[in-house]
């Protein structure tokens, strides 16, 4: 790593596959009742840029989401969340100027950035071949809402990554981290596929130790859904560097219930249940799902659609979601484009990028995103009849 990492890259040219630079800073400061994620994403294959706050403060989630074209872009700000890097490696600011709240918080290194290093590529696989590296903080600063000022000060973390980035060709991913003043650990497991890739590391004042070997056991289930799991980090001598136990805090009732911004599917029997499905027609697992999706319908689940195009708003994805959308029939078009066939131009008013909105204040990761009627949120594809199950046999949460 070096100074310059820290800031753009540079970037190949004719892309084909999506290929993004993101960074990260987050707060979590439980004395002041206020916690928050600060995310740039700038998406090169479409030359846009997603800037992202979500602040919760006394248990209000405030979030804020723009896009902007950024084929000019020199700083890492949109005018309203702006990163600063004043000392590479050892110095930054993160402010927000929204309409109801303000941040500003300086990050000091609390201990050295750790260099994940570069994912092979020798087996042809761009899902995730990126640099990254993560880093503890400590952050101090303010946050101010309605007026009203609070400190900000806690240890917490950043992360920057660049590269081949397509999060459609994840099957699953589990994170876990900690941080304390005299320690911080980070934990991560990627699914492509069948193939899993473990990494992490625990870190001091006396530096980084890379985890040579991650397990995930003891998962807990509740209606088919992963709720728990125990992450044990060994080193390259085999002893143990930490174990966590993560534990799901929170079910998810989605806050978009109007039938009127989705694309629904109903069963022939009138339902009172029903999934939702953040879906994109290029997405290779989304059409597998949506190839059982009778399977759901005989058994009496509604299938209700949120349109996420993964390559960003104003891509080729967008227009052919707005297309789908805005066809005489939406659900037999959705249908025609899944199956590969030809998809007629349409233009009209969409809610795809409300729905957009909404999949980056729940931190998606890629498609298909499904919640069920109970709460309980399925990262990834599962087959349709463990879905129907899952939800027959649970009790949906009050609208």
């Amino acid at each position: 790593m070096n100074p310059k990492d820290e800031l753009i890259h540079a970037y190949p040219k004719n892309l084909d596959t999506p290929w993004k630079e993101n960074w990260y800073f987050n707060f979590i400061d439980r004395k002041n009742n206020a916690w928050g994620i600060n995310h740039i994403s700038l998406l090169r294959h479409t030359n846009k840029g997603r800037f992202t706050a979500i602040h919760v403060v006394d248990e209000e989630i405030i979030p804020y989401s723009n896009v902007i074209d950024i084929e000019d872009l020199a700083e890492t700000t949109d005018g309203a969340l702006t990163f600063e890097f004043i000392e590479p490696f050892k110095k930054f600011r993160v402010t927000f100027d929204g309409p109801r709240h303000q941040v500003k918080i300086d990050y000091d290194a609390l201990f050295p950035a750790f260099d994940y290093g570069k994912r092979d590529e020798s087996d042809g696989n761009k899902a995730l071949s990126i640099d990254h590296y993560r880093q503890a903080l400590v952050a101090r600063g303010t946050l101010t809402k309605d007026g009203a000022t609070r400190p900000i000060e806690c240890v917490c973390d950043r992360d920057h990554t660049w590269g081949y980035r397509d999060e459609g060709m994840l099957t699953g991913w589990n994170w876990v981290g900690a941080y304390f003043p005299a320690r911080t650990v980070n934990f991560n497991r990627i699914l492509v596929g069948e193939h899993a890739f473990a990494a992490g590391y625990v870190s001091t004042a006396e530096g980084n130790t890379r985890v040579s070997r991650l397990e995930v056991e003891d998962t807990q289930f509740v209606n088919e859904a992963p709720v728990s799991a125990v992450y044990t980090g060994y080193d390259r001598e085999g002893r143990i560097l930490a174990r966590l136990k993560t534990d799901m805090f929170s079910r998810l009732c989605l806050p978009m219930q109007d039938k009127e911004n989705m694309l629904i599917y109903e069963p022939e029997v009138p339902s009172n249940r029903s999934i939702t499905v953040f879906t994109d027609i290029s997405c290779g697992y989304c059409r597998r799902l949506h190839g059982e999706i009778n399977t759901l319908l005989d058994e009496g689940v509604r299938v209700r659609y949120l349109l996420f195009p993964r390559a960003g708003l104003g891509s080729q994805g967008h227009k052919d979601l707005e297309s789908v959308w805005c066809a005489d029939d939406p659900q037999a078009a959705m249908t025609n484009a899944k199956s590969g066939g030809k998809i007629d131009p349409k233009s009209c008013d969409t809610p795809i990028e409300s729905h957009v909105a909404l999949a980056e204040r729940l931190g998606l990761r890629g498609t298909p995103l499904i919640y069920t009627d109970s709460g309980v949120k399925i990262p990834g594809y599962r087959e349709a009849a463990i879905l129907a199950g899952m939800v027959n046999d649970s009790k949906p949460l009050a609208n």
